[in-house]
């Protein structure tokens, strides 16, 4: 029991300093500016603004809700391994098992679709390839290099 307490209490800080990396208190805060700006009167006047608001407001909230619900889970767990300390039930310490498995589990669903969440990563890249200094063999794996990179991409 003890060392799901222990899994517990060195998973918890690394899930919440990964708020940072999904940027939660910016993002609800924003997503409070959206809701208050919807709000006010004449909003939907202008249908092209409005559905940018929309959208905006449609893909933070689905990378926001996730993350808070895993942070409660999170909370939940701590509770659990309370309880299953006091009682030392075997049911108890399978269930909070399970539990924190399909958390890591979830966190990492989470973090992948968040990775690509910035505010320009649904438009194109440029992607450069550069033999710099090296001569023929440097052109040469550069080459190998873009072609690899190119059948990745498609």
């Amino acid at each position: 029991m003890k060392t799901l307490a222990q899994h517990w209490t060195n998973s918890r800080p690394g899930f919440t300093r990964s708020g940072t990396l999904f940027d939660l208190p910016t993002k609800i805060e924003r997503i409070e500016q959206l809701s208050a700006e919807m709000e006010k009167p004449g909003f939907w006047d202008h249908q092209e603004t409005a559905q940018k608001t929309l959208t905006e407001l449609k893909t933070l909230r689905a990378q926001v809700e996730p993350v808070q619900d895993l942070l409660a889970r999170l909370e939940d767990a701590g509770v659990l391994i309370e309880l299953a300390q006091e009682e030392a039930d075997e049911s108890a310490r399978q269930e909070l098992e399970n539990e924190l498995q399909a958390i890591a589990a979830k966190a990492d669903q989470v973090e992948l679709l968040t990775l690509l969440s910035g505010k320009n990563d649904d438009r194109p890249c440029y992607f450069s390839i550069q033999a710099g200094a090296g001569g023929v063999d440097a052109c040469d794996f550069a080459e190998m290099l873009l072609r690899m990179y190119l059948m990745y991409f498609e």
